[in-house]
């Protein structure tokens, strides 16, 4: 069990001051049977209207309305949580019991849209890939297929660090042989499709544990990150990192699960002002674990700035 404390600070900067539109925020923990959010904060500056809600899949989404004319919009979010994932040998004993735990109806309707892809493949690649990793995986089971199949991208492939945002198509990432984590993440997503197994794009956070004695050991950290989750019948949805070939969730903390990489997008809106108006935007991410014994609640502040306890939404 980790006890992990994530900080995402993003900060929009702008010449003259623009008015500044409805804001769609993805930055809250999904809570799970692996995962127990202790505390939760949200702080905006200019002071924001927040609504909250859950949309179709389960993410929570905060809605930021402002008024006036502003020249920065900050948004920084903290939260921390318990984490305690599966194990693999938990994973595979579940998924050999499937036939004893039938679908739920609301399960079945979200089964049926993962299963959809999302991305054409008009010259088949990825289907033909994923027909050959399927062939060659020497697999014993759906975990096992699902993992070779990771494995491989994570071997044959090269990470690239992409600030930019969009998410090649995965054709595009088989035939280049690089990409992110968002781009290795939709690969494997539409190859696990085109074998008839559901799929969901995940973003959130990577985190490295403290038993890893390891730091540095993982790709991808310092920002959010990107994974596939995909349905394995009998033990569910399970998470799998094709650029740090993890499997069943550790050292990852989910804030959103959606059918495309579009939709989890952490923070998105728009301004009203001229094009040349914007400046820029600074993401600062950190995610630290801690024994549990040593963590302590510790108040949410942007420090450049005077506490305002409006812009606070606390809680989940």
């Amino acid at each position: 069990m980790n006890i992990v404390t994530v900080t995402h600070r993003t900060a929009y900067r702008y010449a003259s001051p623009v008015g500044l539109g409805e804001h769609r925020l993805m930055l809250r923990p999904r809570s799970s049977p692996d995962l127990t959010v202790i505390d939760a904060r949200l702080y905006v500056s200019p002071n924001a209207r927040l609504a909250r809600r859950h949309d179709a899949l389960g993410n929570i989404i905060d809605t930021a309305s402002f008024e006036g004319r502003w020249q920065e919009l900050l948004v920084v979010s903290r939260f921390t949580a318990r984490h305690t994932p599966r194990g693999v040998a938990e994973i595979k004993a579940a998924a050999r019991m499937f036939g004893c735990t039938p679908l739920l109806p609301d399960e079945a309707g979200q089964i049926m849209l993962a299963s959809q892809r999302t991305c054409a493949d008009p010259s088949g690649a990825v289907a033909a890939w994923a027909g050959h990793a399927a062939a060659t995986a020497q697999a014993g089971d759906h975990f096992d297929l699902m993992r070779a199949m990771a494995v491989l991208i994570h071997e044959d492939f090269t990470y690239t660090r992409r600030e930019s945002e969009g998410t090649q198509a995965p054709e595009e990432t088989l035939r280049l042989g690089t990409g992110s984590c968002r781009d290795f993440a939709y690969l494997l997503i539409e190859a696990a499709r085109s074998l008839g197994f559901p799929a969901r794009f995940v973003s959130g956070y990577l985190y490295e544990p403290l038993e890893s004695g390891e730091s540095g050991a993982l790709t991808g950290g310092g920002s959010t990150h990107a994974w596939a989750e995909i349905h394995i019948p009998g033990a569910g949805w399970v998470d799998f990192d094709p650029t740090n070939n993890l499997a069943g969730g550790h050292s990852l903390l989910k804030t959103a699960s959606v059918l495309k990489p579009s939709d989890a997008l952490p923070l998105r809106g728009t301004f009203t002002g001229f094009r040349s108006d914007y400046l820029g935007m600074d993401v600062e991410v950190s995610a630290t674990s801690e024994h549990p014994s040593r963590w302590q609640p510790q108040a949410l502040r942007d420090p450049s700035r005077p506490e305002n306890p409006a812009c606070h939404a606390p809680g989940m």
